[in-house]
């Protein structure tokens, strides 16, 4: 059909009009221009500057720790993203050996109706500690930190996402990476990636274990590049898992683990 137009008389002051059941005025218009009255639309759709519907903003919450979320005004409806810490990578253990990688944390997704809430309680998880040295025996046996929890205390449902464990240190004959995090209460609940395994050398570097991802980052790990012990290490970030700890060159070089990201709370927020 052709497109339906509806002007109102030529005139300042003169108006068109549209009203619910109740009578009141979901979309009126003015001399220029027009007003929606909010909440009555559904979120995406589109319209002139006045328009107050969909995504307006996103709070990020990603330091170890407690917060608060508090609700901005003609917010409405939110969507949180909770994910754990990751786990630290395991101790270097002895020569050639190489530590498992911490485990990711994982992730719970809510949507929550927040019309009647002015602020909730947030907790990030502190990422797992690294474990080991770098030029040093001192830690070479230890297994990497544990991740620990977020969480998000939203109206009628806490969500909450458990952090990945740390890694195994590199002499255990079979070199377990962490076990991961998972999330909890969700409308959708997410596990994160376990830690890669480590490896119990006899001769020549082989591999450490890399971190677990997150739902929001690859897993860290590290490299090596020469007998001089030249290399990267990169402790995770946003939930992943730190890599392992590694010992290079027969036992002359040590390198530390990677210490796992804090976790990280994530709240879009809709008109």
């Amino acid at each position: 059909m052709a497109n339906m137009i509806i002007r109102p008389a030529a005139g300042t002051g003169n108006k068109v009009i549209v009203q619910d059941q109740a009578g009141g005025a979901v979309l009126s218009t003015a001399d220029s221009g027009a007003t929606f009255n909010a909440g009555v639309l559904s979120a995406g759709v589109t319209g002139g500057s006045g328009l107050t519907v969909g995504l307006q903003s996103m709070q990020v919450f990603e330091t170890a720790g407690s917060a608060t979320w508090t609700r901005p005004a003609n917010i409405k409806t939110i969507k949180v993203y909770c994910t754990g810490a990751g786990g630290g990578g395991g101790g270097p253990g002895n020569a050639w050996d190489s530590g498992g990688g911490g485990g990711g944390g994982g992730t719970a997704i809510r949507i929550y109706d927040v019309s009647s809430t002015a602020s909730a309680a947030v907790v990030v998880g502190a990422g797992g500690a690294s474990a080991g040295t770098d030029g040093s025996t001192s830690g070479q046996y230890d297994t990497g930190g544990n991740g620990g929890t977020s969480s998000f205390a939203g109206p009628g449902q806490t969500i909450s996402a458990t952090g990945g464990n740390g890694g195994q240190d590199g002499n255990q004959g079979y070199v377990v990476g962490g076990a991961s995090g998972a999330g909890v209460g969700g409308q959708l609940n997410l596990r994160g990636q376990e830690g890669d395994f480590g490896f119990d050398g006899t001769t020549g570097w082989n591999w450490n274990g890399d971190g677990g991802s997150s739902f929001w980052s690859g897993g860290a790990g590290i490299r090596v590049n020469d007998t001089a012990g030249q290399g990267v290490r990169r402790d995770a970030s946003h939930g992943a898992g730190g890599g392992g700890g590694t010992v290079y060159n027969g036992g002359a070089i040590y390198k530390r683990s990677g210490a796992g990201g804090a976790g990280i709370v994530v709240i879009e927020e809709y008109a």
